[in-house]
């Protein structure tokens, strides 16, 4: 199932002009957020979003990451103790983000975010 998010949402103030550092041709474009099975690992359960513009194919991406993220915790490099959470594989046009969401305490989201530079690899 997925979700094309592409207006803003009722009552959000436009960013007065001075506010930001985007290119002044740069324009948003439609994004489409989908759910994936969720990922188990030794020490975490975390349900899994993409988000990306329409048409891309992220299957290949989601598979590294997935096996990314398996290594990760196997290794110990990411220890997520025993924790629920959620994870976004944000596809943009030149980079990806994959985002891992963890909850801590009562109230604490705390999170992990690893960069793949799209355009040299």
């Amino acid at each position: 199932m997925s979700t094309t998010i592409d207006t803003p949402a009722a009552g959000v103030a436009a960013i007065p002009d001075h506010i930001g550092n985007a290119d002044p041709t740069y324009r948003p474009y439609p994004k489409l957020v989908g759910a994936r099975p969720n990922l188990v690992l030794r020490d975490a359960y975390l349900k899994w979003y993409d988000i990306s513009r329409a048409g891309v194919a992220l299957e290949p991406l989601a598979v590294e990451s997935r096996e990314f993220l398996i290594a990760e915790s196997e290794d110990g490099r990411l220890a997520l103790e025993n924790r629920l959470g959620f994870l976004e594989l944000h596809h943009c046009a030149s980079v990806a983000f994959l985002i891992v969401c963890t909850w801590n305490n009562d109230n604490e989201l705390w999170q992990t975010v690893y960069v793949k530079d799209l355009a040299t690899s």
